[in-house]
C-alpha cells in the first residue's frame, strides 16, 4: 500500500470528522457537498470505471490462442486448432463479461443491503431532531439510529471500496482517479458520522476512536486485497476487475440514490443543479 493511498483513505475521514469540533456546516452546504460528491462518481462510473472492467476481456487469450498457432507444424492441426481455440476464446469472454455484469449486481445490492445498517448516511442523512420537535419528524430522524450498525456498514462499505486500490493492478492513473472519488464521497460520511457519535452522547475520547475504526477500514481493504492478489488469486486482472465491478455496483447504487433524491415540493433547485453539473464535469478532468 503507497503512502498516497492510505493518506487519502485515511486523512480526509480524520479531519472532516473532527472538524466538527470546530465548526458546524449547514444542512443546505451539505446537501450540496453530496450532491456534488453524487454526480463525481456517477460520471465516474459512466466514463471510466465502466469502460476499464469491460476492456481487454478477449486481449489475453487472442494473444495465447495467435502465439500457439504460430508453433503448430502441422496446416491440418493449425486450422482444426484455430477453430476450436477461437470458439473456446469467445466462450471464455463472454463468461467474463457475464460474470462482470454479476459482481456490478452484487455490489448494487450490497449497498443495499448496508443502508440498512447505515441509516442512509453516505448520503448525507443528518439523522438530527428537528427544531419544531413534530412526532413523525422525531421519529423519522432520531428514534432507532445507534452508532453501532452505522459503525459496522460503514465500515464494510470503506472496506470494499478499498480493495481495488491495492498493489499492483493495472492503471495507476485510474487508481488515482478513484482514490480522488472515494475522498470527495467520505468527506460528507465523516461529517455526518461524527455529528450522529456527538448526537449520541458519546466522549469526544470514544468518538475519535470510532471515527478512526472507520478511517482504517478503507486502508484494511486494500490491505486485504492485496494479500489475496499476492497469495491466493491466479489471475491478478479478473481480480481487478471483479472487485472494481463491485464498487462500481456500490458507487451506482450511492449516486442515484443522491441525485434522485428530490427537495421539499420537488421544486427544481438551479444551485443544487448547477453543482451536481460541476460535479459530473469534475469527473472528467484528468491530473
Amino acid at each position: 500500500m503507497t503512502l498516497l493511498v492510505f493518506a487519502g483513505l485515511f486523512v480526509p475521514i480524520m479531519v472532516f470528522g473532527l472538524s466538527v469540533y470546530f465548526f458546524r456546516i449547514s444542512n443546505k452546504n451539505l446537501k450540496l457537498l453530496v450532491a456534488f460528491s453524487g454526480a463525481f462518481l456517477l460520471s465516474l462510473t459512466f466514463n471510466e470505471l465502466i469502460p476499464q472492467i469491460y476492456s481487454g476481456l478477449d486481449l489475453v487469450h487472442g494473444v495465447e490462442e495467435h502465439v500457439h498457432d504460430e508453433n503448430c507444424d502441422d496446416d491440418h492441426d493449425h486450422e482444426h486448432h484455430h477453430h476450436t481455440a477461437s470458439g473456446h476464446d469467445h466462450g471464455h469472454s463472454h463468461g467474463n463479461t457475464s460474470k462482470i455484469g454479476l459482481f456490478i449486481l452484487l455490489g448494487f445490492f450490497i449497498q443495499l443491503v448496508l443502508d440498512y445498517l447505515t441509516k442512509g448516511v453516505e448520503h448525507g442523512h443528518m439523522h438530527t431532531k428537528c427544531p419544531n420537535n413534530e412526532e413523525h419528524d422525531h421519529e423519522h430522524h432520531s428514534a432507532g439510529i445507534s452508532f453501532i450498525p452505522v459503525l459496522i456498514g460503514l465500515s464494510l462499505h470503506s472496506f470494499l471500496e478499498g480493495m481495488p486500490l491495492a498493489k499492483g493492478f493495472e492503471s495507476p492513473a485510474l487508481q488515482n482517479h478513484l482514490l480522488l472519488g472515494i475522498v470527495i464521497h467520505n468527506i460528507p460520511i465523516a461529517i455526518v458520522f461524527m455529528s450522529l457519535l456527538i448526537q449520541n452522547n458519546l466522549s469526544k475520547l470514544m468518538s475519535i476512536l470510532l471515527l478512526t475504526v472507520f478511517a482504517l477500514s478503507g486502508p484494511a481493504g486494500v490491505l486485504a486485497s492485496n494479500i489475496l492478489g499476492s497469495h491466493f488469486v491466479a489471475d491478478m486482472q479478473m481480480f481487478f476487475k471483479f472487485s472494481m465491478a463491485i464498487v462500481v455496483g456500490i458507487f451506482l447504487h450511492i449516486a442515484t440514490t443522491i441525485l434522485f433524491e428530490t427537495d421539499e415540493n420537488h421544486r427544481f433547485n438551479l444551485i443544487k443543479f448547477a453543482v451536481i453539473v460541476i460535479g459530473a464535469l469534475a469527473a472528467m478532468i484528468h491530473f
